[in-house]
């Protein structure tokens, strides 16, 4: 088969996925089922602009009957591709949480403290940190070495920004 016939005939499949049997389906889903045809297309060397010329003339068009915008094509294209290749092979989906699971703490949260020691027996106390008793935090003049870091590199950067730039 010629390259023209198989770009032509990928195009007119494509126009028949969107037409399901309620009306024309997800543009994501559609442009997801024939991620195979944009890379062979786009392999050959057309532009965004002729994949969509070739698309208007199998009659796929934005619903007002306008041309696809470059834009959003080359978006969702994107989209799918990177989509296929973060699902894990062999399609595994996780299975959803059990009711009244907790859901997992977002990576954006510190961790939780550490639990407490608990005593070997009813009658032994738990030997507490005397600062955690009391209530009372370290200040903000005892800083570690990483934190002065932090802030030397802060400071300088602020130089830099506001061109106070000493060398």
């Amino acid at each position: 088969m010629d390259q023209d016939t198989e770009l032509k005939n990928g195009a007119a499949a494509f126009a028949r996925t969107l037409v399901g049997p309620a009306g024309r389906i997800s543009f994501d889903i559609a442009v997801g089922q024939h991620l195979g045809w944009f890379s062979t297309a786009l392999a050959r060397g057309l532009s965004w602009h002729q994949i969509i010329e070739l698309l208007r003339r199998a009659s796929v068009t934005r619903d007002d009957g306008r041309p696809l915008a470059r834009g959003h094509l080359s978006a969702v294209y994107s989209r799918q591709r990177r989509k296929v290749h973060q699902q894990p092979p062999g399609n595994a989906v996780e299975p959803p949480p059990a009711i009244g699971a907790r859901p997992p703490k977002p990576p954006w949260q510190p961790p939780s403290s550490p639990a407490r020691p608990r005593p070997a027996s009813s009658t032994q106390k738990v030997q507490r940190d005397p600062e955690q008793a009391s209530g009372t935090r370290p200040t903000e003049q005892t800083s570690t070495p990483t934190n002065s870091a932090i802030r030397s590199f802060m400071n300088r950067a602020a130089k830099q920004r506001n061109g106070n730039n000493e060398r």
